[in-house]
C-alpha cells in the first residue's frame, strides 16, 4: 500500500496567453481551472500521502495564483514542502514587477522558465534575465527547460549561458497536443529499442488535471483520445489500478508484454518514454 508520494504535479488550470505551436495543452483554453471540489481533493491528497515535493504546471500558473495560493494555504505545515512552478515568464518584463509577482505566491521554493524556439517567439530575452535576476535576489532556484525538434535547436542554449550559470533541461517535442497537430514531434529514422528498457521518468509520484482527474502523469489525456480510462476521482482508486501498477513497476518492455502489446507495432517517432507508454495503452484501450 502506498502510504507517501514523492511527488504531485497539479495543473491548476489550462489558460495560457502564449499560443506556441508545440505546447502538449494546446486546444485547451478554458480559463476555469480548477474547481472549489478539486482544490479540496488536491489539498487532502497533499496531506494523505504525505507529499514533499509539488510542481504547478499548465497552462500558465502565473495565471492562477490565487487558486495556488489557496490550495497551500490549505495544507498544514505547507512551509515543509518543497514547490515548483513552471512559468512562460510574461509577467519579467521589469526587475520590480518580476520580483512582485514572485513573491505573490505564499510559498514558493523553484522556478523553472520554458524557453526555446517556440516560447522565444513570443518572450523577449530581457525576460529570461529579469526572471533569473529575481530568483538570485529571492534566493529561489532557477532552471530551464528547453523543449527541441531537432539538434539544431540547441544553439540557444549559448545565448542563455551567457546570461547566467543555471541548469538547462532538454527535452524533446512530444507528438502530442498542437505538436501532433502540427507535426512538430522530433524526428528519428526508426525505433530505438533501448528506450524499451527504461522505466516512467515520472514513477513515484501523482498528477491532478482539472475535468480529468487524479492520473501517473500529465499526457494521460492524450493516451486514449477524448475518453478517461488512465483517470481516477480519488488517489486512492489511481493507486490501486493495474495502470498505475504497471507504469510505476515495470520497464516499457514488460508492460509491452503484460498488455500484448508487440514492439514491431509502434512506431518509430515513439522512440521517447512518455510516448512509447502513450502508444502501448492507447492500443490496450480500458484495463480491466
Amino acid at each position: 500500500m502506498v502510504t507517501r508520494l514523492s511527488g504531485f504535479v497539479v495543473v491548476p488550470g489550462y489558460a495560457c496567453n502564449f499560443f506556441c505551436e508545440h505546447c502538449v495543452a494546446g486546444g485547451r483554453r478554458e480559463r476555469g481551472g480548477l474547481s472549489q471540489k478539486e482544490m479540496r481533493l488536491v489539498t487532502d491528497a497533499i496531506a494523505r500521502y504525505k507529499v514533499r515535493s509539488i510542481f504547478f504546471t499548465g497552462g500558465e500558473p502565473s495565471l492562477y495564483i490565487r487558486k495556488i495560493n489557496r490550495i497551500l494555504g490549505g495544507v498544514d505545515q505547507a512551509r515543509r514542502l518543497n514547490v515548483t512552478v513552471t512559468t512562460n515568464g510574461w509577467f519579467a518584463t521589469t526587475p520590480k514587477r518580476t520580483v512582485d509577482k514572485l513573491m505573490s505566491f505564499s510559498k514558493l521554493d523553484s522556478v523553472q522558465l520554458s524557453y526555446d524556439k517556440f516560447h522565444k517567439k513570443f518572450l523577449p530575452e530581457g525576460n529570461v534575465l529579469n526572471l533569473f535576476e529575481a530568483c538570485k535576489k529571492l534566493k529561489k532556484r532557477f532552471s530551464v527547460v528547453m523543449s527541441v525538434q531537432s539538434p539544431l535547436d540547441l544553439q540557444l542554449v549559448g545565448p542563455l549561458k551567457k546570461i547566467g550559470k543555471f541548469t538547462i533541461g532538454i527535452q524533446h517535442v512530444l507528438p502530442l497536443g498542437a505538436a501532433k497537430t502540427n507535426g512538430l514531434g522530433y524526428k528519428r529514422q526508426s525505433f530505438d529499442k533501448q528506450v524499451l528498457f527504461e522505466r516512467c521518468p515520472v514513477r513515484g509520484k501523482i498528477a491532478y488535471m482539472p475535468g480529468y482527474g487524479f492520473s501517473a502523469c500529465c499526457i494521460a489525456p492524450e493516451i486514449a483520445g477524448r475518453g478517461k480510462p488512465y483517470f481516477y476521482p480519488t488517489p486512492e482508486k489511481l493507486l490501486e489500478s493495474r495502470f498505475y501498477n504497471l507504469v510505476s513497476r515495470h520497464t516499457f518492455k514488460e508492460i509491452g508484454k503484460k498488455l500484448n502489446i508487440s514492439e514491431a507495432d509502434i512506431s518509430g517517432e515513439n522512440s521517447s518514454p512518455c510516448m512509447v507508454c502513450a502508444e502501448m495503452f492507447a492500443k490496450a484501450g480500458r484495463l480491466k
